[in-house]
C-alpha cells in the first residue's frame, strides 16, 4: 500500500546448531517473538544490567511464547537464544 512503510519479517525454526543465535542492534530487529513447541526448555538472555544485577537465562517450556519488545524508534541488541538438544524454538521478528 501507497504511504507506508515496508517491514520485513524474518520466521525460522531454531535447533541445536543455532544455539547462541544471536540478535544484536544491527540487524535491526524491533520486536521477537520465541515459541517453543518441543518438551525441551530452550532460554533467552539479555546483556542489561539493572541496579547491579546481571540478566540471567529465562525458561522457555514447551507451549509458551516469549515476545520482546523495543520501544518506540530502538532495536532489540544482545539478545541471545539457547537452545538444547532436542529443543526447537521457532523465532519471528521484525
Amino acid at each position: 500500500m501507497a504511504g507506508f512503510p515496508a517491514v520485513t519479517t524474518f520466521t525460522a525454526d531454531l535447533a541445536t546448531a543455532n544455539t547462541g543465535f544471536t540478535i544484536s542492534e544491527d540487524d535491526g530487529i524491533s520486536q521477537v517473538s520465541i515459541y517453543n513447541g518441543t518438551a525441551t526448555t530452550g532460554f533467552v538472555t539479555g546483556t542489561k544490567r539493572i541496579n547491579n544485577v546481571e540478566s540471567d537465562a529465562l525458561d522457555i517450556p514447551e507451549g509458551v511464547t516469549v515476545t520482546l519488545t523495543a520501544p518506540n524508534g530502538m532495536h532489540l541488541d544482545q539478545i541471545t537464544l539457547t537452545i538444547p538438544s532436542g529443543c526447537i524454538l521457532s523465532v519471528i521478528a521484525n
